[in-house]
């Protein structure tokens, strides 16, 4: 059965890459270095950690320039930090998935790469504190990112169920990875910021049209 779901964030609970954009094109005019005119370019920067996030949105010649990088990150993180919810949104009809898995007595978390002293401030300012999960983990600078399951694992026992009980629902490789190492449910979003051929390459084993649709799934599988 299921008994508990993790979501990934960025792309698979909100789009929050409007305020992502933001402070990254902020950060590059400040370096001297080119922009990025749409937005859809950040997508493929998303996914491990914000160290690589700045690295990618800086010219490749850069990347390997420790320093440049270091300042790339501080002045994202002085822009990003005070505005990380001022263009960010849930994704339509997630909140309402939340609070029906909820209702069902299933348990709610959110695992992520994202900065863990962010959480606090996401939590307020994109779900109105609602309480919509039972429980959250981000990067801490000492346990290893997904698609390392440590992060995972510790949420599970947290929640105190089997990392068998648990689907894990992302919108990029790293998550389908760390969803299958941890020995759970890896389920795909179609909304998110990879392609869906990439999450079924990682071990995908549904992908989701619509956030309705997991309710759906957890019924199917708990009814068996």
């Amino acid at each position: 059965m299921i008994r508990a779901v993790l979501f990934d964030y960025d792309g698979t609970l909100a789009d929050t890459v409007p305020d992502v954009a933001a402070a990254g094109n902020r950060a590059l005019a400040i370096l001297g270095c080119p922009t990025h005119a749409e937005e859809r370019t950040f997508y493929p920067f998303l996914g491990d950690g914000e160290r690589q996030l700045v690295m990618r949105m800086l010219p490749a010649a850069l990347w390997d320039d420790d320093e440049t990088v270091d300042r790339m990150w501080a002045l994202y993180r002085e822009h990003y930090i005070p505005h990380m919810t001022d263009l960010t949104r849930p994704f339509p009809g997630i909140v309402e998935l939340l609070r029906t898995l909820r209702a069902l007595g299933i348990k709610t978390a959110i695992q992520t790469n994202k900065m863990h002293d962010y959480l606090p401030d996401i939590l307020r300012g994109v779900f109105g504190g609602e309480p919509l999960f039972d429980a959250w983990q981000g990067n801490d600078r000492v346990t290893p990112l997904k698609p390392h399951p440590d992060h995972a694992l510790k949420i599970a026992a947290a929640l105190g169920v089997e990392p068998g009980e648990c689907a894990f629902v992302g919108d990029s490789r790293q998550d389908m990875l760390a969803a299958t190492a941890a020995g759970m449910l890896p389920v795909g979003v179609a909304w998110g910021y990879q392609p869906t051929q990439v999450l079924r390459e990682t071990g995908a084993r549904a992908i989701l049209e619509h956030p309705s649709q997991l309710t759906d799934l957890i019924g199917e599988i708990n009814r068996v």
